[in-house]
C-alpha cells in the first residue's frame, strides 16, 4: 500500500453540511452530478465524499473502501510514477482535508476509477459531467468529433462562421433595441384624435 500521512484509516469528514466553494480560477467550472456540486481543494483535486453522494451514498460504496483496493493503490503508484517522470510534481493523489471544507480529494483519474468501482451507470454520468465541464457547456454532437479530429481547420472555419452569424443576430438585435429606445412614447391616456 501507498504510504501517505494524509491517508489514515480515520473516518473521512462528512461534506454533507458543507457548502460548495467558488471554483478557484474564472476558468474552472464546477463538476456537477445529479445536483451535487463536487468540490475542489486548491490542488484542484476533486471530493471523494461529494461524489459518494452523488452516487447514492451506499456504505459499501465508501471512499475508505475504494482508496484501501489493491486496484487503486496500483493506479496512485503509476500515477506517482508518470508524474515524478514528467517532472510534474505531487506530493500525493489523494489529499485529506479536514475542517469546515473538509473531506477526501483525489486526482481526476481517480474519480474516474471510483466512478467504474460503483457501477457502469455512475462511471457513464461521470464521463459525461467531464464532458460537459471540458467544453464548458459547448456541446458537440459526437459525430463532428472525427470530423474535428480529422481536419480540425475545416471545422474551425464552420465555427467561425456559425460564431460571426450569431454575433451579426445579436448586433441586429441590439439595434432594434436602440431604435425601440429612441421612438417617444405616447403619455398614458393620451390617445390621437
Amino acid at each position: 500500500m501507498l504510504e501517505s500521512q494524509q491517508f489514515a484509516r480515520e473516518p473521512l469528514a462528512n461534506c454533507d453540511e458543507v457548502q460548495s466553494t467558488p471554483p478557484l480560477t474564472p476558468h474552472e467550472q464546477p463538476l456537477e452530478l445529479g445536483g451535487i456540486n463536487i468540490r475542489r481543494d486548491e490542488a484542484g483535486y476533486y471530493c471523494l465524499n461529494d461524489l459518494h453522494k452523488a452516487a447514492g451514498g451506499e456504505k459499501k460504496h465508501g471512499p475508505t473502501y475504494f482508496l484501501d483496493r489493491q486496484d487503486t493503490d496500483d493506479l496512485r503508484q503509476a500515477l506517482m510514477a508518470e508524474r515524478s517522470n514528467t517532472g510534474i510534481p505531487v506530493i500525493s493523489t489523494v489529499n485529506t482535508v479536514r475542517g469546515a471544507a473538509g473531506g477526501t480529494y483525489v486526482m481526476k483519474e481517480l474519480v474516474y476509477a471510483y466512478a467504474m468501482w460503483i457501477n457502469a451507470a455512475f462511471y457513464l454520468k461521470v464521463i459525461r459531467a467531464y464532458d460537459q465541464l471540458a467544453t464548458k457547456g459547448i456541446a458537440v454532437h459526437e459525430d463532428h468529433v472525427e470530423k474535428f479530429a480529422n481536419d480540425p481547420m475545416k471545422m474551425l472555419g464552420i465555427i467561425g462562421e456559425q460564431m460571426q452569424k450569431l454575433m451579426a443576430e445579436r448586433d441586429a438585435a441590439q439595434a432594434t433595441i436602440l431604435k425601440l429606445k429612441e421612438v417617444p412614447s405616447e403619455p398614458a391616456g393620451m390617445n390621437p384624435a
